[in-house]
């Protein structure tokens, strides 16, 4: 089995079990400014849209973390924060 079909097929049993996949996401623009979130994905072909187009926005550091209801961010901590063009 590949990498890639072991991934599918957590990814397939996660969504049997619960019928949502939860990911934390964060990124850091090219200005300094981070963004944190959850998304919540309710089929395969949502997960592989929603990471591609995450894919394409990277600028700086990010993380994409699949993780458990009770593992997500609270909205207090959820949002865009940061310096932007005054970063030193």
């Amino acid at each position: 089995m590949t990498t890639l079909e072991i991934v599918e097929a957590e990814l397939k049993k996660i969504l049997r079990r619960d019928g949502i996949i939860y990911v934390n996401i964060y990124s850091q623009d090219c200005d300094g400014v981070e963004a944190y979130g959850t998304c919540e994905l309710k089929s395969l072909e949502e997960y592989y849209d929603t990471f591609e187009s995450f894919c394409e926005s990277i600028e700086g550091a990010h993380s994409w973390d699949i993780v458990s209801k009770e593992d997500t961010y609270t909205s207090e901590e959820c949002g865009s924060f940061g310096h932007g063009w005054d970063i030193n």
